[in-house]
Protein backbone atom coordinates (compact mmCIF):
# COMPACT_ATOMS: atom_id res chain seq x y z
CA UNK A 1 0.00 0.00 0.00
CA UNK A 2 1.59 3.33 -0.98
CA UNK A 3 1.61 5.98 1.77
CA UNK A 4 2.79 9.57 1.42
CA UNK A 5 5.26 10.63 4.11
CA UNK A 6 5.47 14.12 5.72
CA UNK A 7 8.22 15.12 3.30
CA UNK A 8 5.92 14.19 0.37
CA UNK A 9 7.96 11.10 -0.53
CA UNK A 10 6.04 7.96 -1.34
CA UNK A 11 6.59 5.06 1.07
CA UNK A 12 5.48 1.49 0.34
CA UNK A 13 3.81 -0.13 3.36
CA UNK A 14 3.43 -3.91 3.53
CA UNK A 15 1.08 -5.38 6.13
CA UNK A 16 2.44 -8.72 7.42
CA UNK A 17 -0.07 -9.20 10.27
CA UNK A 18 -1.98 -11.98 8.52
CA UNK A 19 1.24 -13.77 7.54
CA UNK A 20 1.79 -15.09 11.09
CA UNK A 21 -1.58 -16.86 11.00
CA UNK A 22 -0.68 -18.68 7.79
CA UNK A 23 2.04 -20.78 9.45
CA UNK A 24 1.66 -23.43 12.12
CA UNK A 25 3.30 -22.82 15.48
CA UNK A 26 6.21 -24.97 16.61
CA UNK A 27 5.38 -26.81 19.87
CA UNK A 28 8.99 -27.64 20.71
CA UNK A 29 10.49 -25.59 23.56
CA UNK A 30 13.62 -23.53 23.04
CA UNK A 31 16.84 -25.27 24.10
CA UNK A 32 18.28 -24.37 27.50
CA UNK A 33 21.56 -22.52 26.88
CA UNK A 34 23.27 -23.87 30.01
CA UNK A 35 22.49 -27.47 29.02
CA UNK A 36 23.82 -26.91 25.51
CA UNK A 37 27.07 -25.35 26.76
CA UNK A 38 27.59 -28.03 29.43
CA UNK A 39 27.06 -30.78 26.86
CA UNK A 40 30.03 -29.51 24.82
CA UNK A 41 32.53 -30.25 27.59
CA UNK A 42 35.27 -32.61 26.45
CA UNK A 43 34.48 -32.38 22.73
CA UNK A 44 36.97 -31.16 20.12
CA UNK A 45 34.50 -29.93 17.52
CA UNK A 46 31.06 -28.40 17.83
CA UNK A 47 28.38 -27.74 15.21
CA UNK A 48 25.13 -25.80 15.63
CA UNK A 49 21.96 -26.03 13.59
CA UNK A 50 19.10 -23.59 14.18
CA UNK A 51 16.18 -25.84 15.08
CA UNK A 52 14.22 -23.16 16.92
CA UNK A 53 12.34 -21.84 13.92
CA UNK A 54 11.14 -25.09 12.45
CA UNK A 55 12.70 -24.36 9.04
CA UNK A 56 14.79 -27.51 9.30
CA UNK A 57 11.84 -29.82 9.87
CA UNK A 58 11.48 -32.25 6.99
CA UNK A 59 8.34 -34.33 6.58
CA UNK A 60 9.23 -38.03 6.60
CA UNK A 61 7.43 -40.57 4.50
CA UNK A 62 5.39 -42.94 6.70
CA UNK A 63 7.56 -45.95 5.72
CA UNK A 64 10.73 -44.12 6.94
CA UNK A 65 9.32 -42.80 10.23
CA UNK A 66 9.86 -46.06 12.10
CA UNK A 67 13.57 -46.13 11.16
CA UNK A 68 14.20 -42.46 12.11
CA UNK A 69 15.55 -41.50 15.53
CA UNK A 70 16.49 -38.30 17.32
CA UNK A 71 18.57 -37.71 20.45
CA UNK A 72 17.74 -35.13 23.13
CA UNK A 73 18.65 -34.63 26.80
CA UNK A 74 15.38 -36.44 27.63
CA UNK A 75 16.26 -39.57 25.65
CA UNK A 76 16.24 -41.11 22.21
CA UNK A 77 13.04 -40.83 20.21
Amino acid sequence: MPIRKKNEQLHIYVDFWDLNGAFSKDNLPLPVTEVMIDSTTGHEALSFMDCTVGCNQIQMTPKDQEATAGHSPKGIF
